[in-house]
């Protein structure tokens, strides 16, 4: 009688490929630093932003319906709270952060140097 083996060697097994989510922020900030803000697609660039609003969720299409809705990025940060808020995906946490960096922008355009003090 000849004894069937069972071939379930781990090393002879193949390897199963990840899911292509996991990784993926790291692998789009480390493209933003290799190819430089300036080449990235405006929804690459909205989708890194919100991922310090929204951890662990997918916001490529967040991103995109916040393109497809408000149609530039001057549309976004021009909409207040409510209006992003009603975009699906959108929690107040992503909702707070696109307001405050609007006003934060708001103020980089708009702050003048002081001219220094003359000693006399």
């Amino acid at each position: 009688m000849v004894k069937e083996t069972n071939n379930t060697n781990p090393k002879s097994a193949p390897k199963k490929e990840a899911p292509p989510y996991i990784g993926h922020r790291d692998r789009l900030r480390k493209r933003l630093w290799e190819i430089g803000p300036e080449s990235m697609r405006t929804v690459e660039l909205l989708e890194i932003l919100l991922f310090y609003a929204l951890p662990r969720i997918d916001t490529s299409k967040i991103a995109q319906a916040l393109l497809n809705e408000f149609r530039t990025v001057k549309g976004i940060f021009d909409a207040n709270f409510s209006d992003i808020k009603r975009v699906a995906g959108i929690k107040d946490n992503a909702a707070t952060l696109f307001v405050v960096v609007r006003e934060l922008f708001r103020r980089y355009t708009t702050d003048v140097i002081p001219e220094p003090k003359k000693m006399n």
